[in-house]
């Protein structure tokens, strides 16, 4: 399953994004996983080498994930404990809230 897939943003737009720019905010989240070690196994398995770049900050975030993940975030790429945490939280917007609030995380 995908959570979020630069390509997508490079294929859907009237005017699309120059290639890059939408797998950036993706890349910024993965690196900060894989600098907490919350980064799922099939990184360790594959990019060992690429992570330890990230490490060195030889490989931005956005470097990493296009080389890493073929443009699509999805479970594999966050650590099993963080997809246990990801399957008890739910995201939701109470019910009596004004369509303006911001949703509420709710465990």
């Amino acid at each position: 399953m995908s959570y979020d897939r630069a390509d997508f943003d490079y294929s859907t737009e009237a005017e699309p994004l120059p290639k890059g720019h939408a797998a950036t905010h993706i890349g910024m989240f993965l690196a900060w996983a894989v600098l907490n070690e919350l980064h799922g196994d099939f990184h360790r398995e594959h990019y060992e080498g690429q992570i330890e770049k990230l490490r060195r900050r030889e490989l931005t975030g956005r470097q990493f994930f296009e080389a890493a993940c073929s443009e699509r975030f999805s479970e594999r790429d966050l650590s099993e404990e963080v997809m246990r945490l990801r399957s008890i939280t739910t995201w939701t917007r109470p019910e009596s809230a004004a369509p303006s609030l911001p949703i509420t995380r709710k465990c």
